[in-house]
């Protein structure tokens, strides 16, 4: 359990004079196990003090308990979630006030409005949530674009190896169609960083990319692919169809090509599990294993999956606690189904603490499964399978 028993100060730590905030950026990504809860109560306090919503929730759920308070997901839809202290420094070398919560509030509204305007939005990323034509979409504004490019190239590394020597391909139809994915804009950085040339995002080209998966299986070229549900199911649906480049009943053995099912399915189709959909994807592709991404617009770190059971393991800077749906201050023990919280370390300038829509359980070791989405939740392009 988090202990929130931290130094009561809610002012970072600034010694590099030229960016005060590269040092804490290092030590959240360069964290051990043994220091995070530290780390983590310090920027509890400081996101408290200085991001108007999460103050506010956290005076309504007593934040001063030693349980953590998180923030409802939910949020990002209605508020500009910030930590307006680096925000306001950005912007204008304005010093935000630790007073009232009244003057915290007029400084928040202060810094964000410099994110919508033209002269100042290019230093910012703006993340949405995919949502659907009935739902308002989550907003996620990205303070230090090379923060999360940090957080994303090292987790990825850490499970698959040097992107430089991997070809990455991107299976993101309906994505791409849109603007402001988060997922779209990591598969684009990951392709860039690659030195393959073949890497690349194919649009609903499956005899393109089937003829490419076939080509690097025979040439030994370690391969990573990124597909959204239902894209990786009609590319699977067109690999057992007759027009593909090979016959099914004679399949290659796959062993250089790894497959990485990112959730959602766009209303196409029937939803499945992610057992059902994992059996029916190594049948096609002809491998004995499908990995799977857990990440949200919310987030600025991803989970993935284990081979070894299927279980998502997060990088060291992010940490998933479970808690009664219908009790935020009952934290449940290991192995308990309840709702997915998230310590994401890396959203330093948004709010690291946040109760996702999700239904899951975690383990001793740190792992964590997903089971489904809470009923009163919106249904939304982030992983849903069970």
């Amino acid at each position: 359990m988090l202990s929130l028993q931290a130094p009561n100060s809610t002012k970072m730590p600034r010694n590099n004079r030229e960016n005060p905030w590269v040092d804490m950026e290092n030590r959240i990504l360069t964290i051990e196990e043994s220091k995070f809860n530290t780390l983590a109560a310090e920027i509890y306090r400081w996101q408290q003090s200085v991001c108007g919503s999460f103050h506010q929730w956290c005076e309504l759920n007593n934040y001063n308990s030693h349980n953590p308070t998180f923030l409802p997901i939910q949020f990002f839809k209605t508020h500009t979630i910030l930590s307006i202290e680096a925000v306001g420094e950005k912007n204008t070398g304005h010093q935000p006030n630790f007073g009232t919560r009244k003057e915290r509030e007029r400084d928040q509204e202060h810094s964000a409005s410099f994110l919508v305007a033209e002269n100042h939005i290019e230093p910012y990323l703006l993340f949405e949530s995919s949502g659907t034509t009935l739902n308002q979409p989550s907003k996620h504004w990205v303070f230090n674009p090379a923060l999360y490019q940090r957080s994303f190239v090292n987790t990825f590394e850490q499970r698959f190896g040097n992107v430089q020597d991997l070809c990455i391909i991107g299976l993101l139809p309906a994505y791409l169609e849109r603007k402001n994915s988060s997922l779209v804009y990591m598969v684009d950085h990951l392709i860039n960083r690659s030195n393959h040339v073949d890497s690349g995002f194919y649009l609903y080209e499956y005899e393109k990319l089937w003829s490419l998966i076939l080509h690097n299986e025979n040439h030994q070229i370690p391969t990573v692919v990124f597909g959204v549900t239902f894209a990786l199911l009609e590319l699977a649906e067109y690999v057992n169809s007759p027009s593909a480049p090979h016959n099914q009943q004679n399949p290659p053995s796959f062993a250089h090509i790894q497959w990485i099912e990112t959730g959602g399915m766009k209303g196409r189709g029937k939803e499945l599990t992610r057992a059902e959909l994992h059996d029916r994807l190594k049948t096609a592709f002809c491998t004995s294993s499908i990995e799977s991404e857990y990440g949200m617009t919310e987030l600025l770190s991803q989970a993935y999956t284990r081979p070894s059971d299927g279980r998502f393991q997060c990088p060291p800077w992010m940490k998933v606690m479970i808690c009664d749906p219908m009790d935020p201050q009952d934290f449940l023990p290991w192995g308990k189904t309840g709702r997915i919280c998230i310590i994401d370390l890396a959203n330093l300038y948004s709010c690291s603490f946040i109760a996702t829509d999700d239904l899951g359980k975690c383990y001793e070791d740190g792992s964590f499964e997903v089971l489904g989405r809470i009923d009163f939740s919106d249904l939304r392009g982030c992983n849903q399978l069970m």
